[in-house]
């Protein structure tokens, strides 16, 4: 969840979708839900994770073993530079300490963990 009415999801085909989770009919949530989705030109999305606080901004790891940065506002989308050789599978956020900016850790199937800093 991103917060109380979106969720953002990963797919097969590389793209990440917002989920409006407001526009069900009837008050029955999950009923009619709206979407926006941005395609992110890469492998299948294994894993992603929104940055907490801050800009609202998400990590998304690949199939294909590449990373993408998604601004959840706007769904601009920018690759993040090489970090694994195969399969992304997780990704998750280390908080800012002493006025450094947000590192991104990522893991993939090649057995390395890579701290990113994201600004």
């Amino acid at each position: 969840p991103l917060d109380e009415t979106s969720l953002a999801s990963g797919t097969r085909a590389g793209d990440v979708a917002i989920h409006d989770l407001r526009s069900g009919s009837g008050g029955r949530a999950g009923q009619h839900i709206t979407s926006r989705r941005v395609s992110l030109g890469q492998g299948a999305v294994r894993c992603l994770s929104a940055r907490p606080g801050g800009a609202p901004l998400a990590a998304a790891g690949h199939a294909d073993g590449s990373l993408s940065l998604v601004d959840l506002s706007t769904l601009a989308a920018r690759p993040v530079p090489a970090a694994h050789s195969d399969v992304v599978s997780g990704v998750g956020w280390l908080p800012p300490s002493d006025g450094a900016h947000a590192s991104l850790l990522s893991c993939g199937w090649d057995k390395r963990l890579v701290a990113t800093e994201v600004q």
